[in-house]
Formats: structure tokens, sequence, C-alpha cells
């Protein structure tokens, strides 16, 4: 099934804070991983994004995600000038998309850049639940295999 990153996201966030009995602790551990492989390999990083993205775990809900990251600026001559922070909320909407909402500086109007990168990052369904077609062991087939476990463990509880 495709879902947007921002849906993967969403999902691991509540399942990773799910408590679990001993005996099935590291399914929440799964989904963490699954963030931190999604943190490090799929968030916006490079093109001003020079910093990369950080998931804000604790300040995300389950009715928003929250993000921070800086953008290194450059003049007219191609020379980096300056940082500026800032922290993106992505919040569900029922028609149109999820809301966004950038805050911190809006120099020489980034925060229109930043919302449009982050958009097409997270809300592009792209993202599918199978192994990448070399075969490798990368961030498809966890997603798979954690998908499966969920379910088998699921069946099992019935």
């Amino acid at each position: 099934m495709k879902r947007t990153l921002i849906q993967w996201i969403s999902i691991a966030l509540e399942a990773s804070k799910v408590s679990h009995p001993k005996d099935r602790q590291h399914i929440a551990e799964r989904w963490s991983d699954l963030l931190d492989d999604i943190e490090n390999n799929l968030l916006l990083s490079g093109s001003g994004f020079d910093a990369g993205t950080a998931l804000d775990r604790e300040k995300s809900t389950n009715n928003k995600i929250v993000f921070t990251t800086s953008f290194h600026h450059m003049n007219e001559h191609g020379f980096y000038v300056r940082w500026t922070e800032h922290k993106v909320t992505l919040s569900p909407e029922f028609v149109g998309g999820p809301s966004i909402e950038v805050s911190g500086r809006n120099y020489r109007d980034i925060k229109e850049h930043i919302a449009h990168a982050f958009l097409c990052c997270l809300d592009t369904p792209e993202y599918n639940l199978h192994k990448a077609a070399d075969g490798s062991t990368g961030f498809y087939w966890k997603l798979e295999e954690v998908v499966e476990e969920m379910e088998t463990s699921s069946d099992t509880n019935k």
C-alpha cells in the first residue's frame, strides 16, 4: 500500500509510544528505529537545509507533527550569509492535505519555500511497502518487516 511519508511518520510515532507487554517491547523499538531511518535518510537535508531536519518526537502528537530545521541563506553572489532556525508543524486537514505552519524569521520570504519543500517531501504518496528492486535491506524492507510483524502479532491476539 502506498502512503505518504507524513502518514508513515504518524503511524510510527503512535506505534512507538504504545505500551507493549514485556515480551513484545521490541515492536515499539522497531517503530522507533523506523523513525530514526526516516529522519536520517528521507527528511530534508542539503539545498539550504544544510544542518538536516529533526523530528521533534516530544512535541509531536496525534494531532500534529513537529520538525526542527535550519536554513542556510545565500546572497545573490552565491555566498552563504546567514542561518535561520525554524519549527515546521503539520496538522491533518480533511480537505486539501495537511495544514503547515513555519515559525522563525522570514528572511527573504523563506517560509513559503520551506513550507513548499516540506509538503513536497512529506505529502507525496510514493512510499511502498516493498523491498528495493536490487533486494537490498534498506528503508522499504524495514517497513515491510515491521508491518508484517505487527499484523502477525495482532492476529495472534484474536
